[in-house]
């Protein structure tokens, strides 16, 4: 699967975890584009991804992939 399609479904995770309050699928999601990110090289992006997703209360093992 390439990077587009990984987005585009990510994106609508994103969206269908934000409409149900699903914030753990919300968080777990965002870590994932940031990896994904990492790999293509946008770091910068992913920084400010995971920062934000530092700062929300989570269960340690969510913290620690993040």
């Amino acid at each position: 699967m390439n990077y587009d399609d990984l987005m585009g479904r990510f994106h609508q995770t994103l969206r269908i975890a934000a409409r149900n309050d699903a914030m753990l699928m919300v968080m777990d999601t965002l870590i994932k584009i940031a990896e994904l990110l990492i790999e293509k090289r946008d770091k910068e992006r992913a920084v400010e991804i995971l920062t934000f997703v530092l700062c929300y209360p989570m269960r340690p093992e969510t913290r620690a992939r993040a």
